[in-house]
């Protein structure tokens, strides 16, 4: 019997790719479940790709927060080697799909290369999140983040919160 996080990851392959199940009927196989509880940080190598299906995780990089993610978000661990970690917010279930299982997927199924383009674009939107979040007047940053993200705001310092706006932490204080 297939759990409500894996029925989660199906349903997100399905909207992805909808060719999937004919054209890796073993993909959702492959992924491996984990369950990580706040403070914990994925188990990230370069490459692996991970689907949250519940919880929260923040990247950081040298401890600044570059980029969070929630429910039906993936990320794509940076193939070029960097200090950039995962940390969980929120206890969370993810699927990993590690880049050495994507490899045998591509060299046997070589038409789901499509399916990591999909997957490309998904991270790419995520990414682009916080360059369209800096790009809005500091006033009305706090609010897009509340909308993307509502949970957020109560596992958040307001050092954390304010650096990732780009705003100072007395302005951050005026808007709260």
């Amino acid at each position: 019997m297939i759990n409500e996080n894996k029925e989660k990851l199906e349903r997100y392959l399905g909207r992805l790719w909808p060719q999937w199940k004919q054209e890796i009927p073993h993909l959702l196989r492959d992924f491996e479940e984990l369950h990580l509880e706040s403070g914990e940080h994925l188990p990230s190598q370069r490459g692996d790709i991970y689907f949250i299906a519940s919880g929260i995780v923040g990247k950081y990089i040298k401890n600044a927060p570059i980029r969070y993610s929630s429910n039906n978000e993936v990320i794509i661990v940076p193939l070029k080697p960097s200090t950039v970690q995962f940390r969980v917010l929120a206890d969370a279930t993810v699927f990993v799909l590690e880049r050495s299982v994507l490899y045998q997927i591509v060299e046997q199924h070589p038409r789901s290369i499509m399916f990591y383009d999909e997957l490309l674009i998904k991270q790419q939107q995520a990414i682009d999140f916080r360059y369209d979040l800096l790009q809005l007047p500091k006033a009305a940053r706090l609010d897009a983040l509340r909308t993307k993200y509502p949970p957020l705001m109560g596992l958040l310092s307001r050092t954390e919160l304010a650096a990732f706006l780009d705003i100072s932490k007395e302005y951050l204080r005026r808007l709260l």
